[in-house]
Formats: structure tokens, sequence, C-alpha cells
């Protein structure tokens, strides 16, 4: 049945840094924050993979579904700028990061998305981790092999887009930053793309 990670993922003991993802979300785990990311529930159909960052196996055994798990999926999807299939590719990597705008860390109302060429590999939107009091991205780029990411900034309010500077190479499974370390996406404003 469907249900929040934390409660479906309640029989293992995560580490830091662990990482539960599906083709298009993730989330990862914080000492003392819990679970944070685009993943928000674990659904019947869909497939998981679990990255373990400790040394000793774990089984998880899926719990039995309490008043809690059983939900309804009436959650409102926000309508992005970019939008893919992320059932077109095979494999995707996943990004926790930030966005700095002209030395400035943004806080929302941005899109980030990742480029193969000309092609849309995965978008998000800023997710506040209170804990934190920080929005933090929480991107899954997809593919299916090694080849170079660029990336850029969609601001809502101005409804403009910006190249951000830098690029990466895409790697099968590869997480990029983390919740105390995020990687930091840089804009500069006077690099509008036309």
């Amino acid at each position: 049945v469907e249900m929040p990670v934390a409660e479906a993922l309640s029989g293992i003991t995560p580490c830091v840094n662990d990482i539960i993802k599906t083709q298009g979300e993730f989330a990862t785990y914080t000492e003392g924050l819990g679970w944070y990311g685009t993943l928000e529930t674990m659904k019947p159909g869909k497939g998981y993979m679990y990255l373990n960052n400790s040394n000793t196996v774990k089984t998880l055994v899926y719990p039995e579904p309490s008043s809690r798990g059983l939900r309804t999926d009436n959650t409102k999807v926000e309508e992005l700028h970019w939008n893919m299939d992320v059932t077109q590719y095979p494999n995707n990597m996943n990004m926790i990061a930030v966005l700095d705008v002209d030395g400035n860390e943004m806080k929302d109302n941005y899109e980030i998305a990742a480029f193969a060429g000309n092609e849309l590999r995965g978008s998000t939107r800023p997710i506040y981790v209170e804990a934190l009091d920080r929005y933090m991205i929480f991107l899954t780029v997809s593919g299916d092999e090694t080849e170079n990411l660029t990336f850029k900034y969609y601001d809502l309010t101005t409804e403009k887009e910006y190249d951000i500077a830098g690029n990466m190479m895409f790697s099968v499974n590869a997480v990029v930053g983390n919740m105390s370390e995020p990687h930091v996406f840089n804009v500069s404003l006077d690099a509008k793309d036309d």
C-alpha cells in the first residue's frame, strides 16, 4: 500500500546520506531531520533503489499499513516550467543543491533543470527544510550513459531563463552533494538565455 517514506522504511536503521529513489524522485536521510526530498510516499507498482551508506547489511520488511499509512493521492502537483517523461531513460543520478544568484542564496520561486545538449533530463523546484531554515534542491537527472550536463535556472517571478555556470558529467547512480554540504549552482543575471 501507499505510505510515507519514513513509515515505509521504519523497519531499518538508516545512516546519514542514505538515499531511497525511484525514476523521478528521491529522498535522503539526515540524522535528527529524517527523510527529505521529492520522494514523499512509496507507492505500489513502482520500483525503488536504496543506497546504503553503512558497512552493514540492511533488510527491509515492509510494515503492515497503519491507518496513517493508508493514503489517497490527492496531493496537488505543481506544473513545472520544464517537463519530461522520466520513463524514457533507464538510469538516473541525484543532486542535493542550493542556488546562488549573484552571491545570494535563493529561497523559493524558481526552478532548476538539467540538459544533455538541448534535451531536458530533469527539473525541480526547491523544498523548504524547516530544521535547516533553508531552501534546497533535490534534482533527479535521467540518462543512460556518461554525457555532459548543463543547467538552467527559471525565475517564476520574471518568467526568464538563465544559464547556470559550469557543467558536470552524468554518471549512473551518482549522488552530488548532501544536506550538510550541498552542491552550489551559481547564476549571474547578466547571463540571460535568449
